[in-house]
């Protein structure tokens, strides 16, 4: 099944860092031990179903959909330590669903979190009931190769120019139209200063060449598999081409598939309304 919806004309609306950051100091904090290494991971919400929340990339924690998704489930959200390589994170978060979910859960991943999500799937599909991937993709080869080309870079380059020039790409990215782009900036810049340094970037970075250089999936790779899979995408969204968008879509013949009239990486930043009612649709 395919659905659309079209960009928006009203004002954007962004959560304040102060308002996530209330929400955040009322999270519960717990520890599973996986192979040698402590991984945290945050807990939300009272309801019977189990919600494991994959976030993005630069440290983007997803905690306004956090927030919204625990009013109707149990979320668990792990934390990426620096460092740690995709089947560790896969591992980890296998044995945080043995402590915290008696059957198969709901991943919801953005971004990164949905490249994430597509190999904790084929690690332990038991584990996993259904799966809502928001703009995000297949493995891509070239990206791989480019990742691990900057990796060594980016160690050695002065940070806070670096991040001066890395940062007006995510004001695009996440900006639909110029009238935006001052409270989209703002909004990022806080996230910069707060919650992103060099070690998260190399980190970040470690990932995404481990997922596009060393990953490679078939739709075989998931007979037998019962579950369902939402997608969602942008029309335009310029991180992820149309061609791998595509790829996405064909890996995953059965899903449903909610594509946003927009050129954002993130319509939950720009439609939010009707992004969370979509995944809310999705796994209710």
């Amino acid at each position: 099944m395919i659905c659309d919806t079209q960009e928006p004309n009203e004002s954007l609306i962004l959560p304040t860092h102060a308002s996530l950051r209330l929400f955040e100091q009322s999270l519960k904090i717990r520890q599973v031990e996986h192979q040698g290494r402590i991984y945290s991971y945050e807990m939300s919400g009272e309801g019977d179903s189990v919600v494991l929340l994959l976030g993005g990339g630069f440290n983007f924690r997803p905690l306004r959909l956090f927030q919204a998704l625990a009013r109707d489930f149990r979320v668990v959200a792990p934390r990426y330590p620096a460092g740690a390589d995709i089947d560790k994170l896969v591992g980890a978060f296998d044995h945080i669903l043995i402590r915290e979910a008696r059957t198969a859960v709901k991943v919801v991943g953005p971004s990164l979190g949905g490249a994430l999500a597509q190999c904790l799937l084929r690690a332990y599909p038991d584990r996993v009931q259904a799966m809502v991937l928001s703009n995000t993709s297949t493995p891509i080869p070239l990206a791989g190769w480019a990742f691990r080309l900057v990796r060594p870079i980016l160690a050695l380059a002065p940070y806070r120019p670096l991040i001066a020039a890395i940062k007006p790409q995510f004001v695009r990215m996440f900006s639909p139209t110029w009238k935006h782009r001052g409270e989209v900036r703002e909004w990022i810049d806080e996230h910069f200063r707060h919650s992103f340094g060099r070690a998260d970037l190399l980190s970040l970075v470690r990932l995404a060449a481990d997922y596009h250089g060393t990953r490679r999936f078939l739709p075989g790779d998931l007979e037998g598999w019962k579950g369902e899979v939402l997608i969602i995408e942008s029309s335009e969204d310029t991180t992820i081409p149309a061609r791998y968008r595509d790829a996405l879509k064909l890996l995953y013949p059965r899903a449903t598939v909610h594509t946003f009239q927009s050129d954002v990486h993130s319509p939950s930043i720009t439609q939010w309304d009707q992004f969370i009612s979509v995944i809310r649709g999705f796994l209710l």
